[in-house]
């Protein structure tokens, strides 16, 4: 059922994202997004400001994603 749960919430947030009605910054998204494989893939709907830029680099290298590439 949490995995339901979870599934649901995450694609409200991609349809948001994508219709532009949802104007997040891609940490706020990131956040809710951690543990979802198709966190990539959302991250192209969401805009960049130049301070959610410099943390998404310092957290992609500790992960091993490069952002500027999604």
């Amino acid at each position: 059922m949490r995995k339901t749960f979870a599934l649901d919430n995450y694609l409200r947030l991609v349809a948001m994202l994508k219709s532009g009605e949802l104007q997040a910054d891609p940490l706020v998204v990131l956040c809710e997004l951690m543990g979802h494989a198709d966190i990539r893939a959302t991250l192209k709907y969401v805009p960049r400001t130049d301070v959610s830029k410099q943390m998404l680099q310092e957290m992609g290298a500790d992960w091993g994603i490069d952002f500027d590439e999604v």
